[in-house]
């Protein structure tokens, strides 16, 4: 029994899924914590799904794995995961402002079958194409301005780690 929970320790780790069931470093980072370049193809995005998720992929420890802008008939979303607390009460405290929900998810992953939590950001409701690039913008501004030095002392119990 303590020989097969090692090799599924091995396995997972060697696989690059450790990082998030055991406390690992996050793989898209460096070991100053700073995300690593990575090619996201952002010119496939929905309109206005790429300003956001550039925005939110500029947040320390968080990127976004699934975004959609609705289509003037299903409320815009963003899905993400989270390796900063800071990182999501920035989030948390921008999308209060401005009629966005939070939710997370767990979801089972891979051959362990232990769960990993995942954020979802969404408009509360659909948002008519013609105006998604002006509502986008507010909630891009809202992030900006929240994430700026001046709120760290306000948010900084957030902080992870």
């Amino acid at each position: 029994m303590v020989g097969i929970i090692v090799l599924v320790v091995i396995f997972t780790v060697g696989a690059g899924l450790g990082w998030i069931i055991f406390g690992l470093k996050d793989p898209k980072s460096s070991e100053s914590g700073e995300k690593k370049q990575t090619e996201v193809p952002y010119h496939d995005l929905d309109p206005g799904c790429e300003d956001l998720c550039r925005v939110l992929n500029g947040l320390k420890g968080i990127y976004t794995i699934s975004s959609c802008c609705g289509h003037g008939e299903r409320p815009f979303e963003v899905w993400f995961h989270c390796l900063n607390w800071y990182s999501l009460a920035v989030i948390s405290r921008s999308i209060e402002r401005v009629s966005w929900v939070m939710e997370t998810k767990t979801i089972e992953q891979g051959v362990t079958g232990f769960p990993k939590v995942v954020f979802r950001i969404h408009s509360v409701h659909p948002i008519p194409e013609e105006d998604v690039t002006q509502f986008i913008q507010e909630l891009i501004n809202k992030l900006k301005e929240t994430s700026d030095e001046r709120y760290y002392e306000d948010l900084k119990y957030y902080r992870f780690g």
